[in-house]
């Protein structure tokens, strides 16, 4: 398969959404939930914005408080990736690149976010990817 064959598939842009529990790495949600991690990913993007939320109280509630507001583009992508992240609140955060098996492909951002203040982040990868589908992991010590 070569990349023509990947943008000639009439089927749009696809993603797929996978979030882990920091402290035991157990998944949070997951858009394609009971698929296989290798499977390709299913859910069209048709644009917009993604929203984290952070439970305010213990996991089974379903409660839950904006934790950041993310942007990520292009996609697909060649090497470079964008992520626009907005926080009510300052969190060390942990940006990671993962493969649909959770493997850690690529560490990509470790340090603060700063409350109230639009970050733009451009990650260039210097690695050979073979087409696929890949996460950004982001995690942060508040959960």
């Amino acid at each position: 398969m070569n990349e023509r064959d990947l943008k000639d598939d009439g089927k749009g842009d696809r993603f797929r959404i996978k979030i882990w529990d920091k402290i035991d790495d157990a998944i949070i949600y997951d858009n394609q939930i009971g698929d296989d991690d290798d499977l390709d990913a299913t859910t069209e993007l048709g644009g917009g914005s993604i929203v984290i939320h952070k439970s305010k109280v213990k996991k089974s509630a379903s409660v839950a408080e904006p934790f950041a507001k993310i942007n990520i583009y292009p996609n697909p992508f060649d090497n470079s990736i964008y992520l626009d992240l907005f926080s009510e609140n300052s969190h060390e955060i942990i940006i990671d690149m993962v493969d649909m098996n959770g493997r850690i492909i690529e560490y990509l951002y470790t340090g603060l976010i700063a409350e109230g203040v639009d970050h733009h982040f451009e990650f260039n990868t210097k690695l050979e990817l073979t087409p696929g589908s890949y996460m950004l992991r982001i995690r942060s010590e508040k959960g």
